[in-house]
């Protein structure tokens, strides 16, 4: 290794280093609790207490997948923390997460290490200046998993293995146990895979089809569970009164807070504005770098 690169990987663990600190200070007063919140937290203290998977207004339950309260529990088990102190340190613990993933990321489709160290300084920030650390929620923890599916795709393109889509396919199960909407990792990796450049139609189609069916095991077999329990396969869901357009606006408004984080969480058209703008600049960079790149 150069002394560039060992300085940048000293610079990577320096920054996933500061970003869990970062995050630790900003849950030093407890951690933010939402509707979701109180389910993992009840769910991992009924685990902690050797009671099931369960909680006082829903046993057993549905609508929540299971890893992370189980985290909770096991992190609470292991540690003296309780099952709240169980969850900044695992939130800590998935920025460190995020950071070195990232950088790793970038570094497979990036040679400029300027832009690989810009990138990773975002994915060090981010989590303590969006506030995505100090939530009890499943956001950053499931965003760490895809960046390692992003990965194990990648790899797979490069070297073919195998194992390495086998452990794509492991990961969707992770996801998909961490958020429900993990399942859509099925079909954008079938889809990624199906257009790989370098293997025939058939190697492609053969490569979609183990994805596929191992990536389904878990998914359809916690689905059909829930489905026993209660007629559903992910819980009781109400679908949005708002409407598409307000709801399109709600998308917006977050990414423009995400941006440019600060006061006025209340001035959704501004927001929306900010994302809706930063978002057309990026589509526009994204296409133009697509255009430049040989094949």
């Amino acid at each position: 290794m150069t002394t560039t690169g060992r300085r940048d990987h000293t610079t990577v663990l320096v920054l996933a280093c500061a970003s869990a600190v970062a995050v630790l200070i900003a849950n030093i007063s407890g951690i933010a609790t939402g509707d979701d919140g109180v389910g993992y937290r009840a769910i991992a203290d009924s685990l902690l207490a050797g009671d099931g998977y369960g909680y006082f207004l829903e046993d057993p339950v549905t609508i929540w997948p299971p890893v992370w309260p189980a985290l909770m529990a096991l992190v609470a088990l292991l540690t003296p923390l309780d099952t709240m102190g169980a969850a900044i340190a695992l939130n800590a613990a998935v920025a460190v997460g995020v950071v070195l993933t990232g950088n790793h990321l970038l570094r497979m489709v990036l040679d400029d290490r300027r832009l690989v160290m810009a990138g990773t300084f975002v994915l060090a920030l981010g989590p303590a200046t969006v506030g995505l650390g100090h939530v009890l929620m499943t956001d950053m923890a499931f965003a760490l998993v895809t960046l390692w599916w992003m990965a194990a795709l990648m790899r797979f393109r490069r070297s073919g293995s195998v194992a390495v889509l086998l452990a794509a396919s492991l990961l969707v199960w992770l996801g998909f146990g961490l958020r429900y909407v993990g399942l859509v990792l099925i079909p954008v990796g079938g889809l990624w895979l199906l257009i790989g450049p370098k293997r025939g139609w058939q190697g492609r189609v053969r490569d979609v089809a183990v994805y596929a069916v191992a990536a389904s095991v878990v998914p359809i077999g916690w689905m059909m569970r829930n489905h026993a329990m209660d007629g559903t396969f992910t819980g009781e869901r109400n679908p949005s009164a708002r409407g598409l357009i307000d709801n399109a606006m709600d998308v917006a408004a977050t990414l423009g807070r995400f941006l440019l984080p600060g006061p006025g969480n209340g001035l959704v058209k501004i927001w929306a504005v900010v994302g809706i703008v930063v978002f057309a600049a990026a589509a526009v960079v994204t296409w133009r770098v697509l255009r430049s790149t040989p094949g």
